[in-house]
């Protein structure tokens, strides 16, 4: 089993042409200050601000529709099975 998200986004107008095949709509007013948007197979989005050298990272999940404190490792682990995943 491959470890590697699907693919990398080089750039935001790449990802939010897949997330547009995909039908998934982000909401970026649910975390302005997001450095990081991933997607996973679910069609779950999350947008995380990933500062270092913090590793606590506000991050935004959509299936939940509320935002939470999470560890930069983690998140490090969720964009490794994500679909793809850019930095913002």
């Amino acid at each position: 089993m491959n470890n590697q998200s699907y693919f990398t986004a080089s750039s935001i107008q790449t990802m939010q042409g897949l997330l547009g095949q995909l039908g998934v709509k982000v909401d970026y007013s649910k975390h302005k200050e997001a450095t990081v948007l991933i997607l996973l197979a679910t069609g779950v989005y999350l947008l995380s601000s990933v500062n270092a050298p913090e590793r606590s990272c506000k991050t935004y999940l959509s299936d939940k529709d509320t935002t939470m404190q999470v560890d930069v490792v983690d998140i490090m682990k969720v964009t490794q099975q994500s679909v793809c995943w850019c930095e913002l």
